[in-house]
């Protein structure tokens, strides 16, 4: 399982800690995240922080995003290629947004946790544990629905719709 959060841990965001911290023994986490703060009161395992990624990675990445070709970090994508994540956490929504494309990239698809839902997030992971052979169904059926509903140009169609309703 990836956690993908900007920073890896504000003051303000310890709940987070606790989160990654304490899921059942038998999910092993990576923290994926651009750089790293108060790493001596929240570590934990398996930080994978683009701040300390090969300059390139890094320059390449912040750059992509800076000139708005892409809103995901590739390093998030290689890391859940690496690591063979099928879940990955993006604890906000609009970082989950952002996400996106880099999970789909990665070829990751499936079940959604509402933000802070730790009990939810648990849920699907021990659904997931117990039912492997419904794995491909979910990746194919996720994947689909992505790319009918989520792709940018489907979008741009739908919100070209509404400004033409309403003679924009």
């Amino acid at each position: 399982m990836i956690h993908s959060h900007p920073v890896w841990l504000p003051q303000t965001q310890t709940w987070m800690y606790n989160q990654v911290k304490y899921l059942p023994k038998m999910i092993e986490s990576h923290i994926v995240c651009e750089r790293t703060q108060n790493l001596d009161q929240f570590t934990v395992p398996h930080i994978h922080s683009l701040h300390q990624a090969a300059r390139w990675r890094y320059y390449w990445d912040k750059g992509l995003r800076r000139l708005r070709v892409r809103r995901h970090l590739g390093f998030l994508t290689a890391q859940i290629k690496k690591h063979q994540v099928q879940v990955v956490h993006s604890h906000f929504g609009n970082i989950g947004w952002a996400d996106l494309r880099a999970v789909k990239k990665a070829g990751v698809t499936g079940l959604l946790a509402q933000e802070r839902d730790v009990d939810g997030l648990v849920k699907h992971l021990l659904w997931l544990v117990k039912n492997p052979e419904k794995w491909q169904d979910m990746l194919q059926a996720g994947r689909k629905q992505i790319e009918t509903k989520f792709d940018a140009r489907v979008q741009g169609e739908k919100l070209a719709g509404v400004y033409g309703k309403i003679g924009l």
